[in-house]
């Protein structure tokens, strides 16, 4: 169930922060990622990149994306209540089937193929779709 307006992670890593001996100087520098990203992160005014996330779960002993899940549920909620135009949906047809190329014979085992390709492999079904509008 998706919570309603989600917080950003900034500060609920800034009370994090609070709880551990180190300035945001001595954290961002043990993270590896400038004081000022860090600062920026902390005070809402820049998101949690994967690689930060990465960082910070790795730093307190977390899963390295929780960070960013925080991050994007956020950024989800908040992009879902912008006012956009309705957009009309595709309609999708297919229209044929390609064949795959099979092997006309199967190479012996631990034999290779000319060109570097190996024999008796399956090539997936391929339909071609045009649009419908």
């Amino acid at each position: 169930m998706q919570m309603y307006n989600p917080p950003h992670p900034g500060p609920i890593l800034r009370e994090s922060l609070e709880n551990i001996p180190a300035t945001v100087t001595e954290f961002a520098a043990h993270i590896g990622v400038s004081r000022v990203t860090l600062s920026r992160v902390l005070n809402a005014h820049a998101g949690i990149t994967m690689d930060i996330s990465i960082r910070i779960g790795q730093a307190f002993g977390q899963a390295p994306d929780l960070w960013f899940k925080v991050q994007a549920a956020h950024d989800f909620w908040q992009a879902s209540h912008v006012k956009r135009p309705k957009v009309k949906r595709l309609k999708i047809v297919a229209t044929e089937s390609i064949e795959p190329e099979w092997p006309r014979h199967r190479a012996k085992r631990g034999m290779r193929a000319k060109g570097g390709g190996q024999r008796g492999t399956r090539t997936p079904d391929i339909l071609l779709v045009r649009q419908a509008l």
